[in-house]
Order: structure tokens, then sequence, then C-alpha cells
């Protein structure tokens, strides 16, 4: 399956680095969609409307109410999936409703990065996600002997296998997130011996802020799995399984004639 993508585009490299990474990906189609405010709101509208993935940068030109209010519709809808890498004052994390600040995403040290090995495998049990496996299956061993064995603020170099490139990730401070109960934490980092979170994946939307913001490069096949990774699971797995989830559930409770009986997943 090919799904339809589209970026909000900047003159920026960090736009540039973005798009191109994406245009290289097997499951989307490879003309990405640029949206902005030099086109109209309708043209905008349309784009979004014939888009599974909205790619946003860390730095653009605010888009209208209008726009916003559409993205926010769609993402509430289940039509749409969105990855955030880092953002930057009045950006769409402040606009949509994720972070309490001015929508300001700040930022960790590599050196420090920390994947959530625990909570990776429960999401695997909870959604039978055959990417998270895949991922595991390749790097698990290695992250799980490296992180039991350190913590996290005293990492000072990670091995090369499972290094992420460059020198800085997404870093969101816990009181920046409004409301922190719905993020799924995956990932972690520190810098001015600060914890940070560096992957997050909300529980209700397909929404995702990835680890690598495009600053440096992509050059590690670490980075690049595991952003393919997660944005895969975000498209393919995340709120699929959930659905099916609660579909065999109601089929089963009508079996037994409780047919009233509203079914509600508890994270």
């Amino acid at each position: 399956m090919s799904f339809k993508a589209c970026i909000i585009s900047n003159t920026e490299t960090f736009f540039k680095r973005i798009k191109s990474f994406f245009e290289d990906c097997d499951y989307l189609d490879k003309n990405i969609k640029e949206i902005d405010n030099t086109l109209t709101d309708e043209e905008n509208c349309n784009i979004l409307s014939q888009c599974q993935l909205l790619l946003v940068p860390p730095r653009y030109t605010p888009l209208s109410d209008l726009v916003v209010q559409h993205v926010k519709d769609l993402i509430d809808r289940n039509k749409l999936a969105c990855v955030f890498f880092r953002g930057m004052n009045s950006s769409l994390t402040k606009h949509l409703g994720y972070l309490n600040n001015d929508g300001y995403v700040d930022f960790g040290n590599t050196s420090s990065f920390q994947i959530n090995y625990n909570i990776f495998l429960q999401q695997i049990e909870l959604t039978n996600s055959s990417y998270l496996k895949t991922f595991l299956e390749e790097y698990g061993n290695e992250i799980k002997e490296f992180y039991e064995n350190v913590k996290p603020e005293e990492i000072t170099k990670i091995p090369t296998k499972i290094a992420p490139m460059g020198s800085f990730c997404t870093g969101i401070r816990f009181e920046h997130l409004s409301q922190p109960e719905k993020w799924i934490f995956l990932a972690t980092s520190f810098i001015y011996k600060q914890l940070r979170y560096s992957i997050l994946i909300h529980k209700e939307n397909k929404v995702l802020f990835n680890h690598w913001y495009a600053k440096e490069r992509m050059a590690s096949k670490f980075t690049k799995d595991l952003t393919n990774t997660m944005v895969k699971y975000l498209l393919f797995d995340h709120k699929k399984k959930k659905e099916e989830i609660k579909e065999k559930l109601r089929v089963r409770m009508h079996d037994f004639k409780l047919i009233d009986i509203d079914v509600i997943l508890l994270e």
C-alpha cells in the first residue's frame, strides 16, 4: 500500500532534508505535495484531504486558522496522520493543543538518547505490530543489554549500531505537554542534566514526535530504520489495531446479548 503525503514547505534545509528522505520511502507516493501560505485556503485544504500523512518541519510560515482547523478535523476523524520534527514558536504543536507553551519544542543530546525497551514490548503486545517486531529483532538485544547497565543521565557514548546521527534530537519537556497522560513515551534524552522525551506517540490520534528533526543529514542506518519504523507503525498499526480489538469485543458482547454496552479501551 502506498500512502499519499504532504509537507508544510519552506526554503530551509530542515524542510529539504525531510522531504528528500520521505521521497525515497517505499510506503509513500513519491510525489509529496507541498502546502504553505502562498496557496489559497481551499487549495491547502484540498491537498490535505487527499493525503494520509502530514509532515511538519521545525519551522515554516504559519498557516491560516481555517487550514489549521481542517488539519485538526482530519486528525480527529482518523483520516490524517501527523509527524512533527520538533516545532518552533506558533507551530501546529500549539494550535492543535498538544503543547501548552507557545509551540516551541526543545532538544536533547543524542549522546544520552535512550529507547524505552519495555514500552516497545508493550506496544508490540497491544498492536501485534510487525514493524516494531522487525525493529527489535535487529536492534533489541543491543539496546536492552546496553541500557540495562547504564543510567541514562550517565550515558556519554552509545554503541555505533544504535547511535542516532548528529548532535541533537527532539527533546520535549514533560511540563510542556498539555495532556501528558495521552502520550506514549518511546525514547528519552538528557540535556543540561534535564530529562527530555524524544519519541512520543499520541494514544488517541495518529500523531508522532520524531527523534530526528533534520538538523543534520540522516546518515545512520539506525536512525533511518527507527524513523521508518515509527512512521509505518503510525500509518499501519497504531489506530487500526485498536479499532479491530474494539470490534471483536463488540461482536463478543453481541453474542452474549450485551448489545447496549459501549466498548472503551483503557490504556
